[in-house]
This record gives structure tokens, C-alpha cells and sequence, in this order.
């Protein structure tokens, strides 16, 4: 179940910054220094990800710690969008 989220994340991921899953890893750093998105893709990443798996980001982490990486973000689907 985890690596099938990790999968489409990682897919959605690729759509939306239009770059190759191998070089995305659950370390790719998604916001903040070295982070791969500005706020435009940023905000459209969420929003895939908000549809695909029915949950509400921001409303659950106001700090956003779970766009940090893409294991992190992995991680919180896999809770069901609870930190």
C-alpha cells in the first residue's frame, strides 16, 4: 500500500514538474531550500494530490511539514492525512 502512494505521488509529481521519476526519490526535497517547486507548481502538485487521495493538505498540516520531502508527504498519506 505505501510504495503504490509513494508511486503516485511520485507520478503526479512527474506531471507536474514535467521531469523523469528516476531522479525522484522519497529525499527529493519538495518546498523550502533545494526544494524542486516554486509556489505555482507547488499549488498545482497539492491539488492533484488533495483529488487523487480526498484529503485537505493545509487543513491537516498548517506547517506544511509534510510537503518537505517526498517521503514525508508518502508518509502522511499512508496515516490517511493525519499527523
Amino acid at each position: 500500500m505505501k510504495e503504490q502512494i509513494y508511486n503516485q505521488v511520485c507520478e503526479i509529481l512527474e506531471e507536474v514538474i514535467e521531469k523523469k521519476k528516476n531522479i525522484i526519490d522519497e529525499n527529493t526535497v519538495l518546498l523550502g531550500q533545494g526544494g524542486i517547486m516554486d509556489s505555482l507548481t507547488i499549488t498545482r502538485f497539492i491539488n492533484k494530490v488533495e483529488s487523487k487521495f480526498q484529503v485537505d493538505i493545509i487543513e491537516e498540516d498548517l506547517e506544511l511539514k509534510c510537503l518537505e520531502t517526498v517521503g514525508s508527504l508518502t508518509e502522511f498519506l499512508y496515516d490517511g492525512g493525519n499527523k
